[in-house]
């Protein structure tokens, strides 16, 4: 949280451009979504502590994370994103830093808070369906994933299969560990490795 801040004041202190201001945005609504989702379902306090169980969970779960977005990246064709961050002029290295911070800020959002809400909200009867395994609000939460990128990627279907896809991995993951900090080590990992081109 505090690289993100630091991060969003980098960016809208050096650069001439506002959008930068998106990703502490969403950022901060995915921390307090998180926050309102932990009072509402009483969760009892995690000890904060690490310990070498805790490091190999975050460790492992986040290679699975890496690992699913990159096989899901080649069998939709070996899509190359974020290759460049279009509509802004930063400097190569504020562009890094951008597409780091935007995906915390993401995990934060859709992992975070999204994710949590559609595996705790319970639906009506009607909607019974929704509440018999965690897997539809998994694939709920990549649908939302996969519709926010529609202004990035227009109706690409390769690069929103894509999303799709590394979207419902990094969901899973983040339901499997309990934790968001994998999916953030991953989703980090994968903008920076598809900035550079591999």
């Amino acid at each position: 949280m505090l690289f993100s801040i630091a991060a969003t004041i980098y960016l809208a202190t050096a650069t001439s451009t506002v959008i930068v201001i998106f990703p502490a945005l969403l950022l901060l609504c995915g921390w307090f979504g998180e926050r309102i989702i932990e009072r509402r379902f009483a969760r009892p306090e995690e000890d904060s502590t690490m310990n070498k169980t805790d490091l190999k969970t975050i460790g492992s779960y986040s290679l699975v994370a890496v690992a699913g977005t990159f096989i899901m990246g080649y069998a939709i064709q070996n899509v190359h994103l974020f290759s460049t961050v279009e509509g802004m002029q930063l400097s190569t290295i504020d562009s890094l830093l951008y597409t780091v911070l935007i995906a915390v800020a993401e995990e934060e959002f859709f992992r975070g808070f999204t994710t949590e809400a559609l595996l705790n909200i319970k639906f009506p009867a009607r909607f019974g369906f929704i509440n018999s395994t965690p897997f539809i609000p998994l694939l709920l939460s990549a649908a939302l994933f996969c519709g926010y990128h529609f202004a990035r990627y227009g109706t690409n279907p390769d690069a929103l299969l894509y999303v799709f896809a590394g979207g419902f991995v990094l969901s899973f993951v983040a339901w499997k560990s309990r934790r968001i900090s994998p999916t953030m080590l991953g989703h980090v990992l994968n903008n920076i490795l598809s900035f550079i081109g591999v």
